[in-house]
């Protein structure tokens, strides 16, 4: 909560942040983004979404509006720097942004396995918690055998594949919309 509390200040006080930020990897290890270089970001708003914090910032590098995990946020300073971007925030709508970059979907519900690309495992831990079993699927790819119900939103890619009860590929997720299960 510390960084909630950081992020709030920064807020409250129109200043920048810098933070280092992480992944886990298929080792379940902390990996740091950016091969730890701090991010410096115009924190504008928090959102509370799926039991999580996230950040919503203006990255003047990217010049773009952009969200981060709260907890995967590390060494959080607030910077004496004024925040930048808020023309990028006069028309936003925190509401829409939401809908579009969290959350679930509607779709059919399935039970399912899994079998990911390597570079998905922190998305795989943060989801599914560190007890997900992660097994070597050739050079690139882990499967957990486990069964997952899920509901999804269909896009091809070959980063997430869903087998059913006949080892079948019946569908491929595109990673980077989160996708929605409701257990196991």
């Amino acid at each position: 909560y510390y960084n909630v509390d950081a992020i709030h200040s920064a807020i409250g006080n129109n200043k920048q942040i810098q933070f280092q930020y992480f992944q886990w990897n298929v080792k379940k290890e902390k990996e740091f983004k950016k091969d730890g270089a701090k991010y410096q970001v115009s924190p504008w708003a928090l959102l509370w979404e799926d039991e999580k914090y996230y950040m919503i910032g203006y990255d003047k590098e990217a010049d773009s509006i952009k969200y981060y995990r709260v907890d995967k946020m590390l060494q959080i300073d607030v910077l004496e720097e004024d925040r930048l971007g808020k023309g990028h925030f006069e028309k936003f709508d925190i509401k829409t942004y939401s809908k579009k970059n969290f959350g679930m979907f509607a779709g059919t519900e399935q039970s399912v396995k899994m079998r990911f690309h390597n570079r998905l495992a922190g998305v795989v831990i943060d989801r599914f918690g560190h007890e997900v079993m992660m097994i070597p699927d050739g050079d690139d790819h882990c499967v957990d055998l486990q069964s997952w119900r899920c509901i999804w939103n269909c896009r091809n890619s070959t980063d997430l594949d869903f087998f059913n009860s006949d080892n079948c590929i019946f569908s491929r997720l595109y990673y980077e919309k989160p996708w929605c299960f409701k257990g196991r």
